[in-house]
This record gives structure tokens, C-alpha cells and sequence, in this order.
């Protein structure tokens, strides 16, 4: 519980660090979360909601070009039914390139997963103590998004470049909206 305790606080103020970029705002949607095990799907989707808080710094005067970075909690694994599943719940801090012409943009870029915790049930019972995944995970993240005023409207995808239990990799869908507060 510690451990999980001082990730947070590190994260957190990491992240929040450069809130005096020129912009700051939440966002948060719905996520459809799979695991592959060699390209194959494990069993079916997770649906969730994602939450988290981003931040924007312009490269160069025009600001077609942003790094954008944030964190987020979200969920993913796979589930067969209420019975056999393995959820995972992250803290993610994601850094991406964003590319803006107009109202549209384009993103992309890489997520540090953090494992905050875990549940694993096999016909009902709660196996989480006999599971070894990993603390850690990167994703790669491709997205798009359509910013009016301060509301923006985005679709991302993730992949992860780990192995996070014997084999298998996490990926999921994000689609949600932000709202810009600075």
C-alpha cells in the first residue's frame, strides 16, 4: 500500500509540474480495453471509464506543434464474464506530439503504466495472490481529436510494447472528451 501511495505523489507532482503551461484541462470517456497474447485476443473486452488531467506547452510560436503530457487512472485486461477476469487498474502518464491545423489535431506518442492494482477471478474465486503481473507498462497512443473553444472531442488508441503476464500485452480504445480550464 505504500508503494502505491508514494507512486501516486510522485506522479502527481511530476505531472503537475509545468501547470503554468499555456494550457490545462480534464478528460475523461469511455475505454474498451483487450489483452493479446501473440497477436491473439484473450478472451473479451473490459469496458470502463478513463479520468485524468493533461497539459499542453507549444514548440515554437505558431502552436501547430504541442507536447502534450497529463496523468490518468484507467482500467484494462480481459474478462470472459462477472466470473473469469483480470482487471488492472493503472496511473498512467502519457507524453505525446500533438499536431494541430485548425480545429483538428493529431497525436501521438508513448504512456508509462503504472499497476495500482488488481483483481483476478477464475470460475468465481479470487486468485489475484497467485498472479505475477508486471508494475510496469509502456503503450504507444495514436489519436485525433476536434477542438472547439474550450471543449475538445478525441480518439485514441493505445498498444502496449510490454509483456505484462506470461505473454500478454495490453491495448485499448479511448473515446471522450477534454475540457480546457486555462
Amino acid at each position: 500500500m505504500k508503494k502505491v501511495f508514494y507512486t501516486l505523489i510522485i506522479v502527481s507532482c511530476l505531472s503537475i509540474s509545468s501547470v503554468s503551461a499555456q494550457e490545462f484541462g480534464v478528460r475523461a470517456g469511455w475505454q474498451s480495453a483487450a489483452t493479446h497474447n501473440d497477436g491473439d485476443k484473450v478472451q473479451g473486452n473490459i469496458n470502463s471509464l478513463y479520468l485524468g488531467i493533461y497539459r499542453a506547452r507549444p514548440i515554437g510560436a505558431e502552436k501547430l506543434l504541442n507536447w502534450v503530457g497529463g496523468i490518468e487512472y484507467s482500467q484494462q485486461g480481459h474478462r470472459d464474464n462477472d466470473d473469469n477476469l483480470r482487471r488492472l487498474h493503472y496511473l498512467s502518464v502519457p507524453l505525446a506530439l500533438r499536431f494541430s491545423v485548425g480545429s483538428i489535431y493529431l497525436q501521438g506518442g508513448i504512456n508509462t503504466n503504472l499497476r495500482i492494482a488488481e483483481k483476478v477471478l477464475v470460475m468465481g474465486e479470487d486468485v489475484t495472490s497467485q498472479t505475477e503481473t508486471e508494475f510496469l507498462d509502456f503503450a504507444y497512443q495514436l489519436g485525433v481529436g476536434y477542438q472547439i473553444r474550450r471543449l475538445g472531442i478525441e480518439a485514441r488508441y493505445h498498444g502496449g510494447l510490454l509483456d505484462v503476464n506470461e505473454g500478454n500485452k495490453n491495448r485499448y480504445l479511448q473515446i471522450g472528451a477534454s475540457i480546457r480550464i486555462k
